[in-house]
């Protein structure tokens, strides 16, 4: 499998196997302490939608994002989502 655009080999390589083994981690954001992101997110019928809301992660939760091995992201059926591996 080829790495992942903008990963370091061993952080792909790291997230490939978590896939592989199903130890890949799913928790919601406002459950993570640290994680401190909350996305409000505003919707204008047609002409689209605006978020705010962004705080930057602390401790353990903004050391492992910045190790590459961890994420925060925003879904729109899911909220604030923080992913580790």
């Amino acid at each position: 499998m080829a790495g992942l655009r903008g990963f370091p080999p061993e952080k792909s390589a790291a997230l490939q196997a978590a896939i592989a083994n199903g130890t890949l981690k799913f928790q919601k954001g406002s459950e993570v302490p640290g994680y401190n992101t909350r996305t409000v997110i505003t919707y204008f019928g047609e002409q689209g939608m605006s978020t705010s809301g962004y705080r930057p992660p602390t401790g353990a939760v903004k050391e492992a994002i910045d190790a590459g091995n961890a994420q925060a992201i925003w879904t729109e059926d899911r909220g604030d989502v923080y992913v580790t591996w």
